[in-house]
């Protein structure tokens, strides 16, 4: 952008850039969620109790009126600049899933073959979304932000109050995932090692008097399908 505009036009186009980075990254947060949508029809119902698609849409940011200061005016930059690296990067998840899908032998929407995996050994959306690393070597996490974190990524994350910030949003967030997991202690899933961990799942059916789980002191609520805004 020209340095020569007054201050006053950079937060008008800033503005307009905000808007736009923002309605493309609902765009590929949807995009994604569709994906994920037609590979859990095809998932066995143990699969879907932890698989299940999550979204959290960012709110559609309206026209201000520029307060003069410069402060604000290099917040809104900021802010662009984190909305555009996000677009992308869920553009590049998608890409994700569908090269998994085409590895797999078979795309989303389609019935699988005998002469084709089935899609419950390797599903293609269950990788961590900071890594690429996949479900079957380490146990992955699903947040409430709607992306998944693998035990390296999620020990790396946590900040020292214990508050976990998801490396896609880089926002505070919870874990979400309903599954219960029977032999990961807290030194092994917070280690800097670089061993990954693997987990048993265990009961994946919630009773009807626990509202959340928990996993060494981070707890969170069963998670579900969710389509919202913040």
């Amino acid at each position: 952008m020209p340095h020569s505009l007054p201050e006053a036009s950079q937060w008008r186009v800033w503005k307009s850039v905000e808007i736009f980075f923002t309605l493309l990254l609902n765009s590929q947060l949807r995009r994604r969620w569709r994906i994920e949508c037609e590979w859990e029809e095809h998932e066995s119902l143990l699969h879907r109790t932890y698989r299940r698609p999550m979204i959290l849409l960012e709110s559609i940011p309206t026209f201000s009126r520029w307060s003069g200061k410069s402060q604000e005016l290099e917040t809104l930059k900021q802010r662009v600049r984190v909305i555009r690296a996000r677009a992308e990067k869920e553009r590049e998840l998608v890409a994700e899933i569908l090269q998994r899908a085409l590895e797999s032998g078979t795309m989303p929407g389609t019935t699988p073959t005998p002469m084709t995996p089935t899609l419950t050994a390797g599903c293609p959306t269950d990788f961590c979304h900071t890594c690429i690393c996949s479900g079957d070597v380490a146990a992955i996490f699903l947040t409430r932000c709607g992306h998944r974190v693998c035990c390296s990524c999620l020990a790396y994350s946590v900040l020292p109050t214990g508050e976990y910030v998801c490396g896609i949003c880089l926002e505070p967030t919870e874990l979400a995932s309903s599954r219960r997991m029977s032999h990961v202690s807290r030194s092994s899933l917070f280690s800097t090692s670089t061993t990954t961990t693997s987990a048993t799942e265990i009961d994946d059916e919630e009773s009807d008097n626990t509202d959340s789980s928990s996993i060494e002191g981070y707890s969170w609520k069963p998670r579900g399908l969710s389509i919202s805004q913040h």
